[in-house]
C-alpha cells in the first residue's frame, strides 16, 4: 500500500494509478483487493457512518527476530508466487536476500501498513 494515496484516486495528489478502480468500478468478491484499507473511510461514509477516528499503523521490523518471521511469509506464499510467473531462481533469491538483510542490523523494514477506522451509525 502507498503511503500517500488518495481514494477515490486524484492526479493532483498522487498522479495517474491505473490499478486503483474508482468505487463504482469494485465488485464485491472479484479477487483480493490489497488496496481496501485506503477505501475504509469512503465505504464508511457512503455507507452512512461517522468517522469517529482514522488512521494508519505502520510496524517497522528493526530486530532479527522480527525480521527472520519473513522467511515464514516466503515460504507460505512459494507455492502462490510461482504459479504467478515467478521462477524458482527469482524465489531463492528473494529467500536469500531476506535470510541476509534478516542477520544485518542496520537494515530496517516497512511492514504493510494496517488503516483502521473507528465509526458509528
Amino acid at each position: 500500500m502507498s503511503l500517500a494515496f488518495a481514494y477515490p484516486p486524484t492526479f493532483a495528489w498522487q498522479g495517474y494509478s491505473p490499478e486503483l478502480k474508482q468505487p463504482e468500478e469494485e465488485q464485491e468478491g472479484q479477487g483480493r483487493d490489497g488496496d481496501i484499507g485506503m477505501k475504509l473511510f469512503y465505504a464508511c461514509k457512503r455507507a452512512g457512518f461517522s468517522i469517529l477516528d482514522c488512521g494508519i499503523i505502520q510496524p517497522v521490523l528493526w530486530k532479527k527476530e522480527q525480521k527472520i518471521m519473513l522467511l515464514e511469509g516466503l515460504k507460505a506464499f512459494k507455492k502462490t508466487d510461482l504459479e504467478q510467473g515467478t521462477t524458482e531462481q527469482e524465489w531463492q533469491n528473494k529467500w536469500d536476500e531476506t535470510q541476509r538483510f534478516s542477520e544485518d542490523e542496520n537494515q530496517i523494514i516497512g511492514f504493510y501498513g494496517s488503516f483502521q477506522i473507528a465509526a458509528i451509525k
